[in-house]
């Protein structure tokens, strides 16, 4: 495996989306621009934490904080700097229980939306589970397509409207984030000593991740769901 830094690559992340491999193991595809991609066989909320150390985050206190703003204490979303600020999206049903269904992308990266129709080939195609009764209940698998700056694109489990609710609130967190009053913070590991609004936060160490090239072909996104999705 090689070991990546995300105080390297966090300039060219797109997000973090949870994956399972053709082995059935559960990780992570960490999408770059320029339609790269590393997998790690860490959890995606793993990786997360290590990437919110690299810039002195604490996560459970900024989901505290920004969940009072949104409203919501779930699929918050997180400013982790200027100009990186991380949307939860639900990308999967979870094969068990804490396998994870949510990616995390960053908001800038996102260039467009584009609503497809339900079931047919795709990402998102077979999304129920085996044998569950979907004949008269008029009711189908409502799908979109994220497309990134780079021309990639992501198919999710989402209505058109469920995902621009989600980028609305990413950007209202966005303009918190960046109100003066909450004091500035230096914070080291990104490119030297820097300047940005930490909020108060907690300040913690940064952490590698372990990670290997895997092309994206090899990561399986049509999953099935035996329990309903949790919070995370």
């Amino acid at each position: 495996m090689d070991k990546v830094d995300f105080r390297e690559i966090w300039p060219q992340l797109i997000g973090l989306v949870p994956v399972y491999g053709r082995d059935s193991s559960n990780g992570t595809e960490i999408r770059l621009v320029d339609r790269r991609s590393l997998y790690s066989p860490l959890r995606t909320k793993t990786l997360l934490r290590r990437l919110a150390r690299v810039f002195t985050i604490d996560l459970r206190a900024a989901r505290d904080k920004y969940s009072a703003l949104c409203g919501r204490c779930y699929a918050v979303p997180i400013p982790m700097r200027p100009g990186l600020v991380l949307v939860p999206v639900h990308a999967r049903y979870a094969r068990f229980k804490d396998d994870g269904t949510r990616a995390y992308l960053v908001k800038s990266k996102i260039a467009g939306l584009n609503r497809l129709p339900p079931g047919g080939r795709g990402g998102c195609r077979a999304l129920r589970a085996p044998g569950a009764d979907t004949a008269g209940d008029g009711h189908e698998e409502m799908r979109t397509r994220l497309v990134f700056t780079d021309g990639s694109h992501l198919d999710v489990p989402h209505d058109m409207q469920g995902i621009r609710s989600l980028l609305l609130l990413a950007e209202k967190v966005e303009r918190e984030a960046e109100l003066p009053g909450g004091g500035k913070m230096p914070c080291r590991g990104v490119t030297g000593d820097t300047e940005m609004p930490c909020r108060g936060l907690p300040r913690l160490g940064p952490g590698p991740s372990f990670v290997s090239e895997r092309p994206p072909h090899d990561c399986i996104y049509r999953l099935w769901s035996f329990r309903p999705e949790e919070p995370e």
